[in-house]
């Protein structure tokens, strides 16, 4: 599911018509200026969540547990992977992976990093696995419990 991003915002002000007040003029002329990747930047991430329920997180979940205990995967590495699959099939949940590994660059442990797109209660699982050095575990956990709500 590739998004063709238009150049600026005032692509789709020009259709506006020009009997506006001054204040309204002025909002355009800003929303004019604007940048469209803000904008579009915002709505796939708005896009990703709603695509990323409890059985695609499950899926995940699974997926990085087989990474990091068979594969000998760092997290980073794993997510990494992930990310680059999604950047290939131009999927938008790609946004997921590159705000999930940016946190893990930055020194952030896994379940502070997915903590924007999961429920509390599985970031406290995922935390208790990391906390216990079993991550792979609690990831598999997660998803069992995630696969049972549906």
């Amino acid at each position: 599911m590739a998004l063709q991003p238009m150049r600026r915002i005032g692509d789709v002000t020009k259709s506006m018509g020009t009997n506006l007040g001054s204040s309204a003029s002025r909002a355009k002329s800003q929303l004019a200026a604007m940048p469209a990747s803000g904008l579009v930047a915002g709505f796939n991430r708005w896009l990703a969540k709603r695509l990323f329920g409890n059985t695609a997180r499950a899926k995940i979940y699974d997926k990085f547990a087989r990474f990091i205990d068979d594969g000998g995967l760092t997290e980073t590495e794993a997510i990494a992977s992930f990310q680059r699959r999604y950047e290939t099939r131009n999927d938008v949940r790609e946004v997921i992976f590159t705000e999930w590994r940016a946190a893990l660059e930055r020194g952030e442990k896994f379940h502070e990093a997915i903590a924007d797109w999961v429920s509390p209660s599985e970031q406290v699982l995922i935390a208790a696995g990391e906390e216990s050095g079993k991550l792979g575990k609690a990831l598999r956990t997660t998803s069992f419990f995630l696969t049972a709500q549906g």
